[in-house]
């Protein structure tokens, strides 16, 4: 008899002092599934045993409309998931070759892609064997990719070019760092920069994982490298919030929730910056005066877009 799990959400890194990826996990034909849900929260504001982000008059204003936003995404991911369910009860000959498949389906509705038929690292090694290099750098490669496909499968990660993004190799990346092979992180990290540069996959604070690359830059002493990831996503967020901004009344109430997002992710990257300055250390003149200026302009900016987003939808009214 085949069985299926109620639904978790389980945060990514429960124990980080930052705001962190909240996961839909279940277990479907004695698989565990782990899904993004696009939504992130403080882990001492997630309830882990009401499987919610806590709303509480002891909270900032915008740790509370995230936190609204989490738990109305949590609900719905709950809705999607017993649709599900009830799909295979009315439909048990699907259970045994489509049920994993049929899950990212209702979980993702409008947003799955068509797949790949072959395994990414499969066509990975296709390109390292046209590949005009001697035959020990070959092989150096395909050991590489065995280690990552390894890496994959460890980790529940569809071996599918959906998959080969910038949150998968942070994750792996991340791997590396706590197996203390720094030098190969890196590597990774540069070559992830290399292979899916800004310029054709812009960095992204929720879905790419982007802001964990900075921080991993950081970690390794690349402080430089990180930053600008950091700016990247800071001027991002910015703009967003500006052109929100400058809609009228109406459509502004429609886009409250992704206006609201934006300046916390702005407000979370104000605080990597300013820890980031606060790690440099005793440096020259020139380089503390860029980095000071940097941060202290984002913080400036969120300010004065706050006032004005305050002003206008204050208290949560301009919500639908």
């Amino acid at each position: 008899m085949h069985s299926f799990s109620s639904t978790r959400f389980n945060l990514r890194k429960p124990k980080s002092e930052k705001p962190t990826n909240v996961y839909f996990v279940a277990r479907v034909r004695n698989k565990q599934i782990k899904l993004s849900t696009g939504v992130i929260v403080y882990p001492n504001q997630w309830n882990v045993k009401k499987q919610e982000a806590y709303i509480s008059c002891r909270l900032t204003e915008l740790d509370n409309e995230n936190n609204t936003i989490v738990n109305e995404k949590i609900s719905k991911l709950k809705l999607y998931f017993s649709e599900y369910k009830q799909y295979l009860c009315d439909h048990p000959e699907e259970i045994e070759r489509r049920a994993i498949i049929l899950l990212k389906q209702y979980i993702y509705k409008d947003t799955m892609k068509k797949k790949t038929e072959k395994p990414a690292t499969f066509i990975m090694k296709q390109i390292i064997e046209e590949k005009d290099i001697v035959d020990s750098s070959k092989s150096q490669y395909r050991s590489n990719i065995n280690k990552f496909k390894r890496f994959l499968y460890e980790h529940s990660i569809p071996d599918t070019w959906e998959s080969m993004n910038l949150d998968t190799f942070t994750k792996y990346q991340q791997f590396l760092i706590e197996e203390g092979k720094k030098d190969k992180a890196l590597k990774a990290l540069d070559y992830c920069s290399e292979v899916i540069p800004s310029t054709t996959v812009p960095h992204d604070y929720i879905m790419s994982s982007s802001k964990e690359m900075a921080d991993d830059y950081l970690a390794l002493g690349e402080k430089e490298k990180g930053e600008a990831i950091l700016n990247d996503l800071a001027n991002k967020s910015v703009e967003y919030i500006t052109w929100y901004l400058s809609l009228d009344d109406q459509r502004l109430q429609g886009s409250y929730e992704d206006c609201l997002r934006n300046f916390y992710i702005l407000d979370e990257i104000n605080k990597s910056l300013a820890r980031a300055n606060a790690a440099g250390g005793v440096q020259g003149e020139g380089e503390q005066q860029n980095k000071s200026d940097m941060a202290s302009h984002y913080a400036k900016k969120f300010e004065d877009l706050y006032e004005v987003f305050n002003k206008r939808v204050g208290g949560g009214a301009g919500r639908k």
